[in-house]
């Protein structure tokens, strides 16, 4: 391309980008919000079907799932903070994700949640950094970059997350079939097919290579079986609920049956544990919680160090490990205490089961947070209306107080305060009151960088120290411990038993002075046809100037044809143009 035409094409995207000036805030545009909301769904159905083929999805089961998805989170879109677009933006989608999937089946995501910063440090799309096809992950970003996630979007990426957790499993299977010299076709004696699973999980568990486990000779599984245990002391359990599923296929089974009760086997493990989470909770509070959540870490030790089975690990934490892990509680000095509810769902007590994810303890204030959602169906609230709902809130739900005390109605109205009236529900300061209201269920919500929940093998690992203190330590400190004594007014708001701060921390940071609705944000009657007349002079001009130069440079053009023309014609003895 010429340089004279080169400054033709560089003139006509002036052109038409001060056109974009002139008339782009004007009615002139007429159908761009329709062209948007165009945009937005093919955006959709183009992100669904790329999915589709690289996963190799059919579009009937994916279509089933999507649609589970989406009304398993419709009403908590509803009610989640959304862009100026409306739709959600890369931190409330992985909040969204990380409840959706820690309440479904106790699988705590890595990459879904912060660590202990703030939600909004998450980067976009890093669940799925090595995990899938580089052209998925771009696919993500950008569109957690740009227009934001819709419903549907939400649950199509919950779909996908989970499909990928089940291609995990099949193919980890496909491996130790492999290594087994056990037929893909056929069916194989239930024998085999136990030891199979067996070695799955072993593989899980212990996050072992394959190949070391499927090598070992009887003798050497029978050691693996007893550190598999020494990981996870239910160990035998959780093997015997995955042998349990497989019983409906009798005494035979093939790769395919198999390969579903691995899959199915991480939703099935997580409602397991979840009842063995709720057993350690209310055997925390039966050492006496005072009905505040929180029980003495002389009693934590103490209980552990009564127990008969002294192989068991839990309750054995360091206390700087409990420390990180936001399960303690030091506002009283020299009197710390064990956060229950924070200390049961943490990493101390997750085990392994996907290199996507570990199976923890939910929270049990996924149930209130759910139940308020699904009444107010936004991002804030009135005081009041907190009031009500929490007086309603069904047995079912929380077995706590459906009055609220006068100092925590007081909470509510400080944090409205904050926020010109209305209360964000999915903010710190409301996690926190309803940590004051319930503080058996809801866990105490530490200002971010406070903590940074690591599983024990992590923390060592940065740190160099054990994760459990020695019998000796747990000793010394109870037996220099000095109890924690509640206040007898039993005012749950005094400091001295659940401390208040006043930090907030927000999904999405809105600026200080809202923004002006998008109809005032254009101009008003008064002052829009003056700017758009200043508009289209100022177009009309250059416009004027562009086609001056357009003509002077295509008269350029045509005396250089003209005599390139000439030239030749004169080579052959021909006349010129001229």
């Amino acid at each position: 391309m010429s340089s004279a035409t080169q400054r033709i094409v560089l003139i006509w995207i002036l052109v038409v980008c001060l056109a974009q000036f002139c008339f782009g805030n004007s009615n002139l545009r007429g159908g761009s919000e329709a062209t948007e909301r165009v945009s937005v769904e093919e955006v959709q159905r183009s992100l669904l079907e790329e999915i589709n083929q690289a996963l190799n999805i059919s579009n009937v089961h994916q279509g089933r799932r999507v649609a589970e998805f989406e009304a398993e989170l419709s009403n908590m879109f509803k009610a989640l903070p959304k862009t100026e677009k409306g739709s959600l933006g890369h931190t409330t989608v992985h909040y969204a994700l990380h409840r959706l999937f820690m309440e479904r089946h106790g699988w705590f995501f890595k990459g879904l949640e912060p660590g202990g910063a703030a939600w909004s440090s998450i980067a976009p799309g890093a669940i799925l950094k090595d995990r899938v096809p580089s052209y998925i992950q771009q696919l993500f970003e950008a569109q957690l970059g740009g227009q934001g996630f819709a419903l549907r979007e939400l649950a199509v990426l919950a779909a996908t997350l989970e499909h990928l957790v089940n291609n995990e499993a099949r193919e980890r299977l496909l491996h130790i079939f492999q290594l087994l010299n056990l037929p893909l076709e056929g069916e194989i004696s239930r024998e085999k097919s136990d030891r199979a699973l067996d070695t799955y999980m072993m593989a899980q568990i212990t996050q072992a290579d394959l190949a070391d486990i499927t090598a070992l000779t009887p003798e050497g599984l029978a050691e693996f079986h007893a550190k598999a245990k020494g990981i996870f002391p239910d160990y035998e359990q959780a093997q015997g609920l995955v042998r349990e599923t497989a019983v409906t296929d009798g005494n035979h089974m093939d790769f395919a049956s198999a390969a579903v009760i691995a899959a199915e086997a991480g939703k099935h493990l997580g409602q397991w544990h979840k009842g063995k989470c709720q057993v350690q909770k209310n055997h925390l509070i039966s050492l006496g919680d005072q009905q505040v959540g929180r029980v003495s870490l002389a009693s934590f030790y103490a209980d552990a160090l009564s127990r008969a089975d002294q192989t068991v690990s839990s309750q054995t934490e360091h206390i700087q490990y409990l420390r990180k892990l936001g399960a303690l509680d030091e506002s009283v000095y020299q009197k710390p205490t064990v956060l229950v509810p924070n200390y049961v769902s943490s990493p101390a007590n997750c085990f392994a089961s996907s290199s996507f994810y570990s199976i923890c303890c939910p929270s049990e204030c996924e149930s209130v947070m759910r139940h308020l959602e699904s009444e107010v169906a936004g991002p804030t609230m009135k005081p009041a209306h907190v009031q009500e709902l929490i007086a309603r809130l069904p047995a079912a739900i929380v077995s706590g107080p459906r009055e609220l005390p006068a100092p925590l109605l007081d909470r509510l109205q400080e944090i409205a305060l904050k926020h010109g009236g209305d209360i964000p529900i999915h903010g710190r300061l409301f996690a926190q009151f309803l940590h004051h209201a319930y503080p058996r269920e809801c866990p105490y919500p530490h200002v971010a960088g406070a903590t940074r929940p690591q599983t024990a093998d992590e923390w060592m690992a940065e740190t160099g120290q054990k994760s459990s203190h020695t019998r000796e330590e747990r000793e010394d400190f109870v037996k220099n411990a000095v109890e924690l004594e509640v206040p007898e007014d039993g005012d749950l708001t005094n400091p001295v038993v659940l401390p208040w701060s006043d930090n907030e921390e927000l999904l999405i940071v809105r600026s200080e002075f809202p923004h002006m609705p998008e109809q005032a944000a254009e101009e008003s009657p008064e002052q829009g046809h003056p700017l758009t007349i200043i508009r289209c002079i100022v177009f009309a001009l250059a416009l004027s100037m562009m086609a001056w130069r357009v003509k002077e440079q295509l008269a350029g053009v045509a005396g250089l044809v003209r005599a390139a023309v000439g030239k030749s014609l004169k080579g052959h003895g021909g006349k010129s143009l001229e």
